[in-house]
């Protein structure tokens, strides 16, 4: 016999969070350097740097960013070539343009579409282009909440580009979307005290955040002061507790767990919930209330199914699976007491994602 369990995730899981850096920086090497070091020391971080010659490419190959594209590549780090668009003002063939210059020039790995507007055929376009010329991806400084649609004109969407920190709230057509997170980027400057709880919560949905304490006409122009804990905090590498939490979830036994969650924000936290050795029959109002006040704290939650083994069949496990979606919606199912029924337990973790 086997004790063993299987997490069955259900919707979004957690993946890389990562950051897109608007480098508008000369890029000597003195400069790049801290890139480099973050980097080192965030492996797990995915890094994307935009750079900007001369408001596009130029017309000319300027060595120093031949070989700070050559540094960044090295150490892992994606290269994003800046293009203005004037909000789809500027003809496709000027557009075009640009970005046979940026891929002859320095071959980058993807297009940064500034001053994106509202002709999502236009950047269709552009991406189909852009791609012919053997780059991987685009990207669209829509810089506000657009439709989630925009992820079928370019390959990651800017939703916020802004001197202030939005309100996530704003953003359940994008949390509720359940789309992969690199589709989502944020650029947000003018953010003097480093803001933990923000992201921690825009991580959940955003897979690339960019937050900066500098300002004024050109923040981008300077990494921020305390770029180390950006990386830190982007950091998906944190380990994290999954705790079977087999009690009756009143406020002050729930409080301890919320009361950690708080005071470590980066170490993921998974709650195994079991009102009665699965959801039970019916919605327990007390269980909601503890859902929503863990998901508030970051918590993620599980849902208890017993599988005795492989020995209850497909329908009852799957019946269970479902009254804790319609009862709780919780984040994952944890399949408790695991056989090594392989393919018993793929069927039903294909039904979990449905």
């Amino acid at each position: 016999m086997f004790c063993l369990a299987l997490l069955v995730k259900v919707g979004v899981w957690a993946d890389v969070g990562g950051t897109l850096i608007p480098f508008y920086i000369y890029p000597n090497p003195s400069e790049i350097q801290p890139l480099l070091d973050a980097k080192l020391a965030h492996p797990n971080v995915a890094m994307r740097v935009i750079l900007d010659p001369d408001n596009g490419p130029g017309s000319v190959q300027d060595p120093v960013y031949v070989d700070a594209i050559s540094s960044l590549r090295q150490a892992g780090i994606g290269i994003v070539g800046y293009v203005a668009t004037d909000y789809n003002a500027r003809s496709i063939s000027e557009v075009e343009a640009d970005i046979a210059a940026w891929q002859q020039l320095y071959n980058p790995d993807g297009i940064f579409f500034d001053t994106m507007g509202t002709d999502t055929n236009y950047y269709t376009s552009l991406t189909i282009y852009t791609k012919s010329l053997g780059m991987q991806f685009t990207i669209g400084n829509a810089g506000e909440n657009v439709d989630t649609s925009y992820v079928n004109v370019v390959d990651t969407v800017v939703i916020a580009n802004s001197s202030y920190l939005p309100n996530l709230t704003d953003y359940a057509n994008w949390q509720n979307a359940h789309l992969p997170k690199t589709d989502v980027a944020m650029l947000i400057d003018s953010i003097t005290a480093f803001p933990t709880g923000f992201i921690y919560e825009a991580k959940k949905f955003t897979g690339w955040i960019y937050i900066t304490d500098a300002g004024g006409m050109n923040p981008w122009g300077v990494l921020p002061s305390y770029f180390s804990v950006l990386m830190n905090a982007l950091d998906t590498v944190n380990v994290g507790t999954i705790f079977p939490f087999y009690i009756y979830p009143t406020p002050s036994a729930i409080q301890p767990l919320i009361d950690t969650a708080n005071a470590y924000p980066n170490v993921p936290i998974w709650v195994i919930l079991d009102p009665a050795t699965g959801p039970g029959q019916t919605i327990d109002q007390n269980y909601v209330n503890a859902v929503t006040q863990f998901r508030a704290a970051g918590i993620n939650i599980l849902g208890y199914v017993n599988t005795n083994y492989g020995r209850r069949s497909k329908t009852q496990v799957q019946n269970d699976i479902r009254k804790w979606i319609n009862f709780y919606k919780p984040d994952g199912i944890f399949l408790d007491l695991m056989s090594v029924n392989h393919n018993y337990y793929s069927s039903i973790t294909a039904y979990a994602k449905i």
